[in-house]
């Protein structure tokens, strides 16, 4: 499914994305050695980039964030998951009650919980709609 990779975890990312690890790295390397940085990424390998900003030890939080969002732009992401991947959804309402964010997760018990897709939905008129999601809240 494609997704932004703010919402996919950081050691999957990492493996998965050449381009995205490239650019924790390029943050990591201003503070650190190489080897630290590795180290700091193989800790924080079960978060998730939309959670934290300090908590991730990741320098210019806000500048990686923002490469990450404008390669999301230029280039989506996959991250190699399918709705039969989805075991929870958890759903979060607006403040009006209009609107519902669906956050698709797989819980698989070998692995970190990881988001398969967010969509989410506006009931109006007596139709039900998708629009765009909020996507700022903390889930895990």
């Amino acid at each position: 499914m494609i997704i932004k990779r703010k919402y996919e975890l950081i050691g999957v990312l990492v493996d998965r994305d050449p381009e995205s690890k490239d650019i924790l790295m390029e943050a990591l390397l201003t503070r650190n050695n190489q080897e630290e940085a590795k180290e700091i990424l193989e800790c924080d390998s079960n978060s998730y980039l939309y959670v934290s900003g300090t908590d991730l030890c990741i320098p210019q939080f806000d500048q990686v964030m923002k490469k990450i969002d404008e390669l999301d732009e230029k280039k989506p992401y996959d991250n190699g998951l399918t709705y039969s991947d989805v075991s929870e959804v958890i759903s979060l309402s607006s403040k009006k009650g209009k609107a519902t964010e669906l956050w698709m997760i797989s819980c698989k018990p070998e692995m970190p919980k990881r988001i398969v897709q967010i969509i989410a939905v506006e009931y109006e008129d007596g139709k039900t709609y998708t629009i765009e999601p909020w996507e700022e809240r903390y889930l895990f």
